[in-house]
């Protein structure tokens, strides 16, 4: 996976400072270290996510793209064709 380079800055920030808290709890085997500490890397994980870029579409991307948005857009077609106010065939035949 790629990252974009202005967010290494902010990668290394957030998982130095994780890695900090994750130490001091080991250190000072404290319950809410830990805890602080996991959320830092969560949160860390988060902005690498962020940071991340996306693939390099491809022949096989595009295709499968495509496919995609031409099977959504036969479902709405199709889901269109039955008028909200029209009636069903059972109350057509109790008329």
């Amino acid at each position: 996976m790629n990252f974009a380079r202005d967010g290494y800055p902010w990668m290394a920030l957030s998982a130095a400072v994780a890695a900090t808290v994750l130490a001091t709890a080991v250190w000072r085997r404290s319950w809410s270290m830990w805890l602080l500490g996991f959320a830092l890397l969560l949160l860390a994980t988060w902005v690498a996510w962020i940071f991340r870029m996306p693939a390099p579409r491809t022949l096989h991307t595009a295709s499968r793209d495509a496919i995609g948005v031409a099977a959504s857009s036969v479902h709405f077609m199709t889901a269109g064709m039955h008028h909200p106010r029209a009636m069903s065939r059972g109350a057509a035949r109790a008329t």
